[in-house]
């Protein structure tokens, strides 16, 4: 009998063996799976890793920090010209001991992205779905392009990673707690994170609320004190800057342009995606339809909403797809857990082995496919992808041949053989011959070039990303303006007041705004003064001083009225020599004196729209619209002139016409009354 018992026992001993080997070998492949995965990933964005130009702006503050010039850009002046304070906060420590830039923030980008994707280990515990994440990660251009590029992508991965590892601890209080530091860690890395981030933790603390109303008020100061990272870097931009958000948001938000136009370049935005990485925001679309939200983990599918709509809002962005990278990593996440259920439902259960490979396949081939553009990507970079008619690039496109990793380990790196770069130099080496410091000079593409150019050339950046005053004038509106590049007027005698550290603009009234400025970013930072001045432009007490009108219409054309009073034939060619030709900017025709007369004829380009405005001095008395009459040549349209609602006329002494819709090409024949 016992011996009976003892050969069932080994015989139950092996079969359980037998079970945990077979339940190895099934486990095994998708083991080498997600591992394939991963190596392929970071194969693919070590293969095409660069350097943006944007991201040598940065650069040029963490060399004047790191040289006792202080966090800034020009060292004139304290200037917050980056978007991403932890970014540069993680990178400055890192070139204080390396000295070195393009390999220390390339390691930085490849290091951070790494641990990005060994951490989607805790955010998702399932092996199939982590193996569907990296795969779909690998599909976007976009994606793999920015888990590099020295900007502060590859750490906004990372963060949303740590936000949804952290929503799925089991004790409630570390939970919250880890997901608001990670939450103001992202808002310290880009103000804009807060739109993707907020609907995910406003859902843990609703889903809580119970639980957190039972809460003491010192759980609830040991709560609060997450938010100290934010807080902490608020606090010294504040005192520091003057000012709570980078001066690029005031560059890129305060433009004076219609938002018609911005919503109209927000939508051009997607519609070039589709075009470079269609995959990336077709998967985004679809997650909000399709994409599943664990339990624990809601919100996301609202967060990638509002970060469309806040994309759509602000016209999108410059470089394509740099600010999509964020929310497709979150819907690859949330179609993982889509598509994980969708397999496992088959009649005959597909291996993931099976589905990848297939799907490699046609990735390979089929010629839109993005993952096909990676095999053959180096014919691309080699000769640069050009701008888009919309303004939209293709960034490491155009610049991969020089700054891609590739190049840049050659025995002569090309990224010093960029003109931008060689601008830089040239201009350090004529500041060392300059008498009087700094050198000042003009420039529109100041990223190579400010951080070749060193710290005695003090560059006005004619589209206000890294200069202040002009940050806070309203863009020309006679240039075509492209997206996060908005050029400026540059006021009489500012460059003189830069040059010899005082207050020269010849505009009275900006003159008295940018003395004011001058205390905020150049005066001493600790004086009474200069906190009622600080205090005085979070209020926005003195933006009345601003000239509005001067710099929006800079390009204006002036003319007198003897020089439009000769009739022209309806019909007549738009830009024939006796017509004044104008753009976006408009025309201001002067009377020399108040007039009153009831009505106008004038003739204008036909197939254009126009706003017509009436002034008496500085005040505007009336405004009448025209539109279109779609003819061609001049066609010839008759104005009143009387009070809304009434048939007394008024008194105007100038009359401005702008456009405000057609061509970009316009023409005024005469102006008769």
């Amino acid at each position: 009998m016992h011996a009976a018992q003892s050969k069932h026992d080994e015989m139950m001993r092996r079969l359980f063996f037998l079970f945990r080997r077979r339940k190895s070998s099934a486990e095994q492949p998708e083991g080498l799976i997600a591992s394939m995965m991963v190596a392929v990933f970071l194969l693919l964005v070590f293969r095409l890793a660069w350097i943006s130009d944007d991201a040598q702006i940065s650069l040029r503050s963490v060399y004047n920090v790191v040289h006792g010039q202080g966090l800034r850009w020009n060292v004139s002046e304290r200037v917050q010209a980056f978007t991403h304070p932890l970014w540069v906060l993680l990178f400055t420590p890192i070139y204080a001991i390396t000295r070195e830039f393009y390999f220390s923030l390339m390691g930085l980008s490849l290091s951070v992205s790494f641990l990005g994707v060994l951490l989607l280990q805790r955010a998702v515990p399932s092996r199939r779905e982590r193996v569907w994440i990296v795969f779909l990660m690998i599909l976007s251009p976009a994606f793999i392009q920015y888990s590099t590029s020295g900007l502060e992508n590859p750490l906004s991965h990372l963060l949303v990673v740590l936000f949804m590892g952290a929503a799925r601890n089991p004790r409630l209080g570390p939970r919250l707690f880890q997901i608001t530091l990670v939450f103001a860690l992202a808002l310290c890395n880009r103000h804009d994170s807060l739109v993707l981030l907020l609907p995910p933790l406003v859902y843990q603390y609703l889903r809580h609320r119970r639980w957190l109303a039972r809460l003491p008020w010192t759980s609830w100061l040991r709560l609060a004190t997450a938010f100290t990272p934010f807080v902490a870097w608020e606090a010294f931009s504040l005192i520091y800057y003057g000012f709570p958000f980078p001066n690029t948001a005031y560059a890129k938000l305060n433009t004076g342009l219609p938002k018609l136009e911005i919503w109209q370049q927000g939508f051009l935005y997607f519609l070039d995606s589709l075009s470079f990485d269609p995959f990336a925001l077709l998967l985004i679309l679809s997650s909000l339809f399709w994409g599943i939200e664990r339990r624990g983990q809601r919100g996301w599918r609202w967060g990638i909403a509002l970060h469309l709509l806040y994309l759509l809002s602000v016209g999108g962005d410059f470089m394509n797809g740099r600010f999509l990278s964020v929310p497709f990593l979150v819907a690859c996440v949330l179609m993982a857990h889509r598509f994980v259920p969708m397999l496992e439902a088959l009649p005959t259960r597909m291996p993931t082995a099976l589905v990848i490979s297939a799907l490699t396949m046609v990735a390979l081939f089929a010629e839109e496919c993005p993952l096909r553009a990676y095999v053959f990507w180096h014919r691309d970079a080699e000769r640069g992808w050009p701008v888009s008619p919309r303004g939209i690039a293709d960034e490491r496109g155009v610049y991969a041949s020089t700054n891609g990793l590739g190049p840049m380990t050659r025995s002569e790196p090309q990224l010093e053989r960029r003109e931008e770069f060689q601008r830089g130099r040239r201009l350090r080496q004529q500041a060392l011959f300059e008498t009087q410091k700094p050198l000042v000079t003009y420039e529109t593409m100041i990223g190579a070039t400010g951080l070749a150019a060193g710290p005695d050339v003090h560059i006005i950046d004619r589209v206000a990303l890294a200069d202040p005053l002009l940050a806070r004038l309203p863009v020309r509106r006679d240039h075509a303006w492209r997206v996060g590049h908005y050029e400026r007027a540059i006021p009489a005698g500012y460059e003189e007041s830069i040059r010899h550290h005082d207050n020269r603009i010849q505009d009275p009234q900006l003159a008295k705004y940018y003395e004011h400025l001058r205390h905020v970013v150049s005066g001493p930072i600790w004086s009474a003064h200069r906190f009622h001045d600080m205090f005085n432009f979070l209020t926005r007490r003195y933006d009345h001083w601003i000239p509005f009108r001067k710099y929006y219409y800079a390009g204006m054309v002036h003319r007198s009225l003897a020089q439009v009073s000769t009739p022209k034939a309806r019909g007549s060619h738009w830009n024939a020599s006796d017509n004044l030709v104008f753009g976006e900017s408009g025309i201001e025709i002067h009377l020399g004196k108040a007039v009153s007369h009831p009505r106008l004829e004038v003739s204008l380009d036909g197939n254009d729209g126009y706003r017509v405005e009436f002034f008496r001095g500085r005040q505007r008395v009336l405004v009448r619209k025209i539109s279109p009459a779609y003819t061609a040549g001049l066609e010839i349209y008759r104005i009143g002139v009387q009070e809304p609602g009434s048939t007394k006329p008024v008194s105007y002494d100038r009359i401005r016409f702008l456009p405000v819709q057609g061509d970009r090409h316009y023409a005024l024949g005469h102006l008769i009354f």
